[in-house]
């Protein structure tokens, strides 16, 4: 008997496949390319604890490890497999996914007959994790319905299918070229988390917070109303003060803070065909650009945006959307801001709680080099206690404590 707890091949994939019927509908992605970005191994998200499993973790190795993106998980069961704890320590360090899949190929003692023995079972155990313990991750797998799915490359004929993601093959399972391994392992865990949820009875939760439209503010303020908003406070008060550069407690407030976060375009910004209904976002800060994009129907920079890797890049090619008008970004600015945070917020329950742990407190982004989203002052300031002071108009913070002040109200009315 097989000391792994998934008997499947990938020759017997590959003859799955082959035999699978035209009809079948394929959802193909490709790393960052597309709205199903999540599904990739080089997906970078929120960090979770993977439990490596005890069928391939010899005695002495660590039985877990904090990760952010899963071909890391992946590497490390190589690792662990082949009783290679150098690398596999090196592993627990790597700061990309491109290192560890490297380090992986490195593995001393490799045995190919072992591991393709145990490859499906990684695979599985991985995936599952990966998308039960990232926070909005389950949400986006769970809603690609009973698609095939197919990690569609021509440079992967094991966990991919050999076949380019615009190549009209992918929609035909018989001429695939790959196992499709980590399609496999993805509708896998679709099945298992499906069946959870059913047996629960409860549906799993959509990428967005179940906030229904009246939540919303009855209307949307303009960045300058803000700004007069806060000069009619007068005198010192409790400020909460944020940046993304700083290491502080609430640096999660951020638009540059990684989580991971799986982003539902409001559906006023839904004009075009080309706008994605429901994106993996590994930051706000692409969430909010992807928006910018659209609305200014930009279509060659809203698919950079897509395939944009850190919010560094995600903020600078929104600076460069075509046909941008300031009257008409300011005219929907709050309600983007609103969007982004609210989901956000809503989908992680560490942050939910960090955001309320503010309480009445004024939030504040406080950097020097933003007077639209910030209040135009340094953290550390003593102008940031006096919101008279501010030089900008503190829209993140007016969306923080907006969201935060819709969550405790719903709190007290549960």
């Amino acid at each position: 008997m097989s000391r792994f707890p998934r008997h499947e091949t990938a020759a017997a994939l590959m003859q799955r496949w082959s035999s699978a019927s035209q009809t079948t509908e394929v959802l193909p992605f490709y790393r960052a390319k597309g709205p199903w970005s999540a599904f990739s191994n080089f997906h970078i998200h929120t960090p979770f604890e993977f439990e490596v499993p005890e069928w391939c973790r010899p005695d002495g190795f660590p039985t877990t490890a904090r990760l952010q993106f899963a071909e890391a998980a992946i590497m490390l069961c190589k690792a662990a497999l082949m009783q290679d704890r150098a690398t596999f320590d090196a592993l627990l360090c790597c700061e990309t996914p491109a290192d560890a899949k490297q380090l992986g190929r490195c593995v001393e003692k490799f045995d190919s007959d072992l591991w393709d023995a145990a490859v499906c079972s990684v695979a599985a155990a991985v995936v599952e994790q990966k998308f039960r313990k990232v926070p909005g991750l389950r949400e986006v797998l769970v809603d690609s319905g009973s698609k095939l799915l197919a990690e569609a490359t021509r440079n992967d004929r094991i966990w991919g299918i050999g076949i380019d993601v615009d190549d009209a093959r992918v929609k035909q399972p018989a001429e695939w070229r790959g196992s499709n391994i980590l399609g496999w392992a993805l509708m896998e865990a679709r099945t298992t988390l499906s069946e959870e949820a059913a047996h629960t009875g409860s549906a799993p939760k959509r990428p967005r917070c179940a906030m229904e439209p009246p939540l919303r503010p009855a209307r949307w303020p303009s960045p300058m109303e803000l700004r007069e908003r806060w000069q009619k406070i007068s005198g010192e008060q409790t400020v909460v003060e944020f940046y993304s550069h700083s290491r502080g407690h609430y640096r999660a407030f951020s638009n540059f803070y990684e989580t991971g976060m799986a982003f539902e375009m409001p559906s006023e910004l839904r004009r075009y065909p080309w706008v994605v209904d429901c994106l993996a976002c590994g930051f706000s800060e692409k969430a909010i650009m992807l928006c910018k994009a659209a609305v200014f129907g930009d279509e060659n920079t809203y698919k950079k945006i897509v395939a944009s890797k850190t919010p560094t890049q995600a903020k600078k090619l929104g600076r460069a959307v075509t046909n941008f008008d300031q009257d008409q970004w300011d005219a929907v600015l709050c309600m983007i801001a609103f969007e982004v945070v609210r989901q956000k917020f809503c989908s992680n329950d560490d942050l939910k709680k960090l955001l309320l742990s503010t309480g009445t407190a004024l939030i504040a982004e406080a950097t020097v080099n933003d007077a639209i989203w910030g209040i135009g002052l340094n953290c550390g300031d003593p102008r940031v206690r006096e919101p008279q002071q501010w030089c900008g108009k503190n829209v993140l913070g007016w969306a923080l404590m907006t969201v935060r002040d819709h969550l405790a109200g719903s709190q007290m009315s549960a």
